[in-house]
């Protein structure tokens, strides 16, 4: 099976250069959330294939707060958390107190893909940049099969770490991924568990 053209997961971060100068901007997202500001680079210079295809689908999200057509979900994020959606990338999802970061994507799949073989090949991604990944444990979201397996990387003063999460349906995967840094991991992973459980796909 060919691998889902999801976009690569983000390598871990590294200290900037000295005497580097950033735009403003840039400079205060990179201050506020150091994850997600590469993130936001790997977008910039990574493709990824989904999304556009879901646009024709109905959306019976009924009341939830973020709506997104483009990738076929609808959620309720947490309070202290903002949504992003996507213009060329996966969309995101941001804590205002904490560098976390939440990516959802989504690709076509082949019919005959499962589960498990999408979620190996997501830990593949991880592996490649150089995360180290655990065993995946079964759940259910918005009412589909889901994996979710863990993964860290040491960034030398820090570790980052990754929690993600494959659904599959339709012929269609999604792909939800919380990166965080090590010491803010285990604080935000209840806020991701209301995340998910807000989740409907579509």
């Amino acid at each position: 099976m060919d691998p889902p053209s999801f976009l690569p997961s983000p390598p871990p971060p590294r200290e900037p250069l000295a005497g580097s100068l950033l735009p403003s901007e840039s400079g205060r997202q990179q201050q506020r959330h150091p994850v997600l500001a590469v993130v936001i680079a790997l977008v910039a210079i990574g493709s990824m294939v989904g999304g556009g295809f879901l646009l024709l689908r109905p959306v019976p999200c009924g009341s939830s707060r973020v709506v997104s057509a483009r990738f076929g979900y609808c959620a309720d994020p947490p309070g202290g958390w903002e949504s992003h959606p996507a213009v060329s990338g996966p969309d995101l999802f941001t804590a205002s107190a904490s560098p976390a970061v939440v990516e959802v994507s989504v690709v076509r799949v082949p019919a005959s893909s499962t589960l498990a073989q999408i979620a190996d090949q997501v830990a593949t991604l991880d592996r490649g940049v150089g995360f180290q990944v655990g065993d995946p444990v079964p759940f259910r979201l918005g009412g589909r099969p889901a994996l979710w397996f863990e993964g860290g990387a040491s960034t030398g003063s820090d570790t980052v770490r990754l929690r993600e999460v494959v659904v599959v349906k339709d012929g269609i995967a999604w792909r939800i991924t919380l990166s965080d840094t090590g010491g803010s991991y285990d604080r935000d992973l209840p806020a991701f568990g209301e995340l998910l459980s807000s989740l409907q796909f579509f």
